[in-house]
């Protein structure tokens, strides 16, 4: 357990946070902002997709451009028929995915059979989030 002395400078420290946090922001979007301009230099080629190496003399810059993806199931069950098997690009897997929820649940209501389904879980503890706000 931790003593008084541990927490004898909270405010100071939680004030620090606020301060850089803000601070830290702040620098973020200056940073967007000169990637912007950087992005739209016409010295500076970017591709559809991909990367893309601007040597500028003294810099050399990598555009990466990605294309984000996604099914429409319901246009692809339209069209899968008429798609040649060796020529398909499109994958049709069944994804397990947990029900969070139930799974609190079954351990309030089946406690066995909540340790039973826990043998086919791997728990790993996850970043721990700190927000910190001053009162006014």
């Amino acid at each position: 357990m931790k003593n008084k002395e541990d927490y004898r400078d909270l405010d100071t420290l939680l004030l620090a946070e606020i301060s850089h946090t803000n601070e830290i922001n702040r620098m973020k979007q200056d940073r967007d902002a000169i990637r912007m301009q950087i992005l739209e230099h016409p010295n500076v080629y970017t591709k559809g997709e991909g990367s893309l190496a601007n040597n500028l003399g003294r810099f050399k810059v990598t555009t990466t451009t990605r294309m984000n993806r996604k099914v429409m199931p319901t246009e692809y069950a339209e069209i899968k028929e008429h798609i040649p098997a060796n020529l398909n690009p499109f994958k049709e897997e069944t994804v397990l995915k947990l029900d969070i929820p139930m799974l609190r649940k079954l351990a309030e209501i089946e406690p066995k059979l909540h340790s039973y389904c826990c043998r086919a879980i791997e728990e790993r503890p996850g970043s721990v989030g700190l927000k910190v706000e001053e009162d006014n």
